[in-house]
């Protein structure tokens, strides 16, 4: 029985230190969102490009477990691409930012977000074709 409860208890522990990590990494998410679109809103494109690789990472970690965090995450790197971007070396991203925007929409039947992404990616592949 005291063997029966070590067991138990020790899958208990485990799933709160899971929880825990989860919750770690969602504020750590939300953190990086906040201070993305604090910079997007002073439009200081190359501090923002400097998040890159956090966002993209943690939006890919919560695209599962928090769709609409990701969803913003991939928004405002997606606008972080466009207008950051002097010479056109960033739009792909944008253009692929802007899809995975949409298809997160989609799921999440946010239908407004989901069009606004394909008007958006219809801008990016305009000022893709401007570059080319």
């Amino acid at each position: 029985r005291l063997e029966q409860d070590n067991v138990w208890q020790q899958e208990n522990d485990a799933m709160e230190t899971e929880q825990a990590i989860v919750e770690k990494r969602r504020f750590q998410a939300e953190r990086a969102a906040r201070k993305l679109d604090r910079l997007c809103q002073k439009k200081l494109w190359s501090s923002a490009l400097l998040l890159e690789p956090t966002a993209l990472r943690m939006g890919a970690e919560e695209e599962s477990s928090h769709p609409r965090l990701a969803l913003v995450l991939y928004g405002r790197l997606a606008l972080v691409y466009e207008q950051g971007d002097k010479n056109g070396s960033r739009l792909e991203s944008a253009v692929d930012m802007h899809s995975k925007v949409y298809a997160l929409a989609a799921v999440l039947g946010d239908y407004a977000m989901a069009a606004s992404a394909c008007t958006f990616k219809a801008h990016a592949c305009a000022l893709l074709g401007d570059y080319a």
